[in-house]
């Protein structure tokens, strides 16, 4: 996949290989992002997160992204999933909101997610659920 001698460094070849995994993203329709993250796949690079940021809404990804939050064991996909959501949202940048559930190494504490889903909710004009 990559000529060893081009003398591109690890992180040259992963920007490289990550910026072909989002052009990918971008062609697929609100909708087939939805269906590919709902199916638990992500990727290999988090960039389907910022794409979903760039091309969605909040009523279109939201609850979705949220679940990845609930649900996900990997750190960095909760971790792009949730500054992702937070855009989506209008937060901003490192807001203790999203920064409360996601910088946790293990699940999230379920009072951060329970304070997230209420905002969620208001922003969506739904009942909290949980």
């Amino acid at each position: 996949m990559f000529d060893e001698d081009d003398g591109k460094t690890w992180q040259d070849r992963w920007e490289e290989v990550a910026h072909a995994e989002r052009v990918a993203f971008e062609q697929m329709t609100p909708a087939q992002l939805l269906a590919f993250i709902r199916s638990g796949r992500v990727g290999l690079y988090y960039g389907v997160w910022s794409v979903i940021a760039r091309v969605g809404t909040l009523e279109q990804f939201g609850l979705a992204m949220f679940d990845v939050l609930e649900k996900s064991t990997d750190f960095l996909v909760r971790f792009h999933a949730g500054e992702n959501l937070g855009k989506l949202m209008g937060l901003p940048e490192k807001d203790p909101l999203i920064m409360d559930v996601i910088l946790h190494q293990d699940a999230p504490p379920q009072d951060a997610l329970r304070r997230l889903r209420q905002a969620l909710a208001e922003r969506l004009g739904e009942p909290e659920k949980r």
